[in-house]
């Protein structure tokens, strides 16, 4: 990592892991009441937290990851894409790829991989 703030992970993945928790409940009630900003606004508040917090514990392949939350949602597009079924598990995918991929980043040099890669690549091409 070598971002200086390697005595923070503790705090960041504890923060990461409420803040995915939020996500996917805000996720859930969308289904509910899709048109719903408010709730809308906590996957994006989320997403991007976890994207600038990533980012500043050197976690680039999580801040890079994330992002297709924001974008899938059209976060700050200033037009948000209509919420359905497709995207929610979309969302919901990319939530657990992002929490199998702080885990795995945050455990170390030798950690064993478990975030699917490939399938990581594949959501982040499709917008």
């Amino acid at each position: 990592m070598g971002s200086g703030f390697e005595s923070l992970m503790p705090l960041f993945l504890s923060e990461a892991e409420r803040i995915l928790g939020g996500m996917e409940t805000a996720c859930h009630t969308l289904l509910d009441t899709p048109d719903d900003s408010n709730i809308r606004d906590v996957i994006c508040r989320g997403a991007h937290t976890i994207k600038g917090s990533a980012a500043v514990m050197g976690l680039t392949e999580v801040s890079d990851f994330v992002a297709v939350i924001e974008r899938s949602l059209g976060c700050f597009r200033g037009e948000p894409r209509p919420f359905d079924a497709a995207l929610a598990a979309k969302i919901r995918e990319s939530i657990d790829l992002t929490r199998q991929l702080v885990q795995e980043l945050t455990a170390g040099d030798g950690a064993e991989q478990i975030a699917d890669r490939a399938r990581m690549a594949e959501l982040t091409q499709d917008r």
